[in-house]
């Protein structure tokens, strides 16, 4: 094939790779979470969904509290025995078939019936800030941990991009219980219910607007149907408001934690207000870095903005290409866009970049070779813009101090 046809090919082909690169730079970066991170949230996310959905618990908090209790399905209960949550059954830790088994597991046995903060939990609207509410419960003073949970819970949540999960579980906004397989009418504190015996709720969805567990462990909840034409709903029950999904509030990131280490008794109620407020005040501190906060933005800022530069120079080229002329030797628009640096050539003889002398001036080049040169630079934008540079960053990071641990421990 003579190199005026294989230019005519490749000047048909160009618009259809141009299409394909719309949709392979991604619109979103998710590449920043460690390697480790992304494989247990890939493995685990559908399972935190349905688990999430089924009992109104937002897939992050599933996702988060697994991750940091495992060291992200790192841990050895973790591999062995599907457990992230180091849950035992008598005396040994107990072993699941799947991690959506262990998964439904915690959040009976531990939100359900447990947490004295469930019925907060499960009215919450927004993922941010429960882990307040799983502190007070979870982590009481002694443990030893109660000062980091809060932080390192919270700071997951915020970081590592788990709460698009909670908007696939919850897309209106709505916390809805897909099978209710019973009702209880009556009257219980400040929960007030519909005679059950008067609704036929069997096979039908419906909104669960309030929650009580009883002290024998079983739960009642109030449900009503969505009015189906819309407006308000049939039973007269306000539905929860919509969720909110800010993470401004939040900074900081997860600390190192004993992830095989065991949970001390609970110490006296009366501390766990002081202990709160404590670790409250050392979270803020530790988080109040405005000066680091904004080197950092700025840093991603320059990246991002190299590798939009970068991806519409490499464009421009091909396109100017695509609408310029016939042949490469033609090709006027070369030497405006590089300012006279380059200009085409026909056969690859006659390219600098295959002539070993150096040569003065403006530089020949071929198709072949400037296509391969702008497909890199499209590829090295695509990295730029996907944040794929961090992960790099954090891997050669993390080289140089086990290089260090190993040399420190030769000597």
């Amino acid at each position: 094939m003579s190199s005026s046809k294989l230019s005519k090919h490749i000047r048909y082909l160009l618009p259809f790779l141009l299409v394909g690169l719309f949709f392979i730079v991604p619109h979103k970066a998710e590449a920043k979470r460690a390697p480790h991170v992304e494989e247990y949230i890939n493995k685990n996310k559908q399972a935190a969904i349905d688990v999430g959905r089924k009992y109104g618990i937002f897939p992050s908090q599933i996702l988060a509290q697994g991750g940091f209790e495992s060291n992200w399905g790192r841990s050895s209960v973790a591999k062995n025995n599907n457990n992230f949550y180091g849950i035992k059954g008598s005396g040994a830790y107990r072993k699941y078939a799947s991690p959506a088994e262990c998964m439904e597991d915690f959040v009976t046995n531990f939100y359900v019936t447990k947490l004295k903060s469930y019925e907060d939990i499960i009215k919450a609207t927004s993922p941010y800030g429960i882990g307040k509410l799983l502190y007070i419960d979870y982590a009481p003073p002694g443990d030893g941990t109660n000062a980091e949970y809060l932080t390192s819970y919270e700071s997951i949540v915020a970081n590592y991009d788990v709460v698009q999960y909670d908007k696939i579980a919850f897309p209106d906004g709505v916390k809805r219980h897909p099978k209710i397989s019973e009702v209880r009418a009556g009257k219980r504190d400040n929960f007030t219910y519909e005679e059950a015996g008067k609704i036929d709720y069997s096979g039908k969805e419906v909104v669960v607007t309030d929650k009580d567990v009883k002290a024998d462990g079983t739960t009642e909840q109030k449900v009503e149907q969505p009015n189906p034409n819309g407006g308000q709903p049939t039973e007269n029950v306000v539905i929860q408001p919509k969720f909110t999904f800010s993470e401004d509030a939040i900074k900081g990131m997860p600390k190192k934690r004993d992830w095989e280490e065991e949970k001390l008794p609970e110490s006296k109620k009366s501390d766990l207000a002081l202990e709160e407020h404590r670790s409250l005040e050392k979270w803020k501190q530790e988080s109040d870095t405005p000066i680091a906060d904004k080197v950092t933005k700025g840093f991603r800022t320059a990246v991002s903005l190299s590798g939009i530069i970068l991806f519409f120079y490499g464009l421009l080229i091909i396109i100017a290409y695509i609408f310029d002329r016939v042949t490469i030797t033609e090709w006027k628009a070369l030497p405006v866009i590089t300012k006279n640096r380059l200009f085409a050539v026909k056969d690859k003889e006659d390219s600098t970049y295959r002539i070993n002398a150096p040569q003065e001036g403006s530089k020949g080049i071929t198709i072949a070779d400037l296509c391969k040169v702008q497909f890199f630079i499209i590829g090295l934008a695509m990295c730029l813009l996907n944040g794929w540079i961090y992960t790099f960053v954090d891997v050669i990071i993390r080289g140089f101090a086990n290089a260090q641990q190993y040399l420190s421990g030769l000597f």
